[in-house]
């Protein structure tokens, strides 16, 4: 099977050239030195190459030993950054961009498990989330700022949803953070129908049909222009 177009890898190669990138310029604390650091991302870059070759169709490579050696390497390089998380933080986009590159990283092989057929919504995590609090932006704009929780973490999200309150469970897309004056968004909803039957399973992946999901798409097919 050709998997070389499959949304999942390219965006894996996507975020690995963004790495490389930052690594580059020095925008983050690097967990070793420059070279070092490089030539993690280059063998990252080596297995995906690999995988995308192999012909193998997805729900067959989620057990094999290159799929199992990149999910290992890339933990331990994100382990490594994680040593220089406080540092980091002071610059909150920074930190931003990491958690998503490494979001697509560390997630890789559970979205292999998604299924042999190709769609670009496979390439991100779509999961539930629980609104925390909802606070006015930008009130001309009608924008406003959520904070939510994947049970893991609170993530930012810039909506002009005016009918989202709190305690309401939706689905969101992770994408790239962008900024909008001093906030940051790091997700886009998808939906702003409260999903009744993920209140007990905030944080898990959501399934939606192909009509709701058009705009994620067009985000992710967007993204993978560059690669």
């Amino acid at each position: 099977m050709d998997i070389s177009k499959d949304a999942r890898i390219l965006l894996v190669e996507s975020v690995l050239n963004d790495l490389k990138d930052l690594t580059i310029q020095k925008r983050y604390k690097l967990p070793a030195s420059k070279e070092k650091t490089l030539e993690a991302i280059r063998r990252l870059n080596s297995a995906i190459k690999k995988i995308k070759f192999s012909y193998q169709a997805p729900m067959a490579l989620v057990d094999d030993p290159i799929v199992k050696e990149f999910d290992l390497m890339a933990n331990q390089f994100w382990s490594a950054i994680l040593k220089n998380e406080r540092e980091i933080e002071k610059n909150r986009l920074m930190m931003a961009e990491l958690r998503f590159i490494f979001g697509i990283l560390l997630g890789f092989r559970k979205r292999l498990k998604l299924g042999d057929e190709i769609s670009p919504e496979k390439a991100i995590d779509i999961i539930a989330v629980k609104i925390i609090s909802t606070t006015i932006l930008n009130k001309k704009e009608n924008l406003r700022i959520c904070r939510v929780g994947d049970g893991k973490r609170i993530l930012n999200i810039v909506t002009n949803l005016s009918n989202v309150k709190k305690d309401m469970v939706l689905p969101v897309a992770i994408l790239p953070p962008r900024e909008f004056g001093s906030e940051i968004s790091e997700a886009m909803f998808c939906s702003n129908e409260d999903l009744i039957e993920m209140h007990d399973n905030v944080g898990e992946r959501v399934l939606l049909p192909q009509n709701v999901l058009k705009e994620v798409n067009q985000h992710v097919i967007s993204l993978l222009k560059k690669v």
